[in-house]
Parts: structure tokens; sequence; C-alpha cells
């Protein structure tokens, strides 16, 4: 696989990351309730309807594990990216999997973020061929990721 292609891979990866995040509504819906209230039954309708659709989605109602996850993706999104240009190393470890993170996650998404952190891990400190190839291993789990936390969080 071409270096270009690697690129797309991981551009298509975040774009997906970002889908995830927005995908709910949740906010959305609260923030223009809160910003416009023209009369009360408007507001009741509006936080009534904002209320099931938080509660549809695939968390039951628990927005901020939602929060949180599709936080760590973009966190993570730029792993590779870094790893292809041999910037990789402990500290961008640390800022893109910061201590803790995978007890704020949904039970569904946590063995796909451990996998995705294990594949990042392998990552630091490597260059050229081998960051290339790694880097590649990475993408698919962090798409795998991308791909739950989409169906989690919508």
């Amino acid at each position: 696989m071409t270096m270009r292609t690697r690129l797309l891979a991981l551009a298509a990866a975040g774009g997906l990351l970002l889908t995830a995040c927005g995908s709910g509504g949740a906010g959305t819906s609260r923030t223009s309730t809160s910003a416009s209230a023209p009369s009360s039954s408007t507001a009741t309708k509006t936080t009534s309807s904002t209320t099931s659709s938080a509660t549809a989605g695939g968390l039951g109602g628990n927005l901020q594990a939602c929060l949180d996850a599709a936080t760590a993706g973009l966190d993570i999104a730029g792993v590779g990216l870094d790893a292809l240009t041999g910037g990789f190393d402990k500290a961008a470890f640390d800022k893109a999997f910061p201590a803790g993170t995978v007890d704020k996650l949904p039970a569904e998404l946590k063995d796909a973020y451990t996998a995705t952190m294990n594949a990042a891990r392998g990552l630091i400190g490597k260059s050229g061929s081998t960051a290339a190839d790694l880097s590649q291993k990475y993408t698919d789990v962090m798409m795998t990721y991308s791909e739950k936390l989409q169906k989690v969080c919508s």
C-alpha cells in the first residue's frame, strides 16, 4: 500500500470518528431548546423529544460515555499519521491514550479501544517501512473502534 493510500485511510477513519461524535444529535437539540424557548408548551415538546432521542441511542441515555468515547476516538485519530512521519513516541502515546480513558467508555467499546491502544503501543519509536506496515495494522483496528463507536453512539 502506498503512503498516499495510507494517508487517505487515516483521513477516512478520522472522518468516521467525527461522524460518530455528532450522530446522536442530542447536543444540538438541547442547545436550540435552551437558546430559544418561545412558549412553555413548545419547550416542553422539544425537551421530551430530546430525551426520547437520547434514550433511543445505543447508550440508553448515557450521553457522557458517548462523548468520552468520541473524544477518545478523536485523540487516537492522529496516531497513524504521527507513526508514518516517525514522530510517534511514548509522550505522544500517553497523550493519545490518557490513563483511565478505557474506564469511562461503554462496555461495548472497551475491547476495541484496548486493541487500538495495543496496536499504537507497537508504533512507538518505529520509522520507515516498519512504521508504515504497523501503521496499516493500527488503521485497521482504529477503524474497528470507529465503526463500533458509530453503532453504540448513534
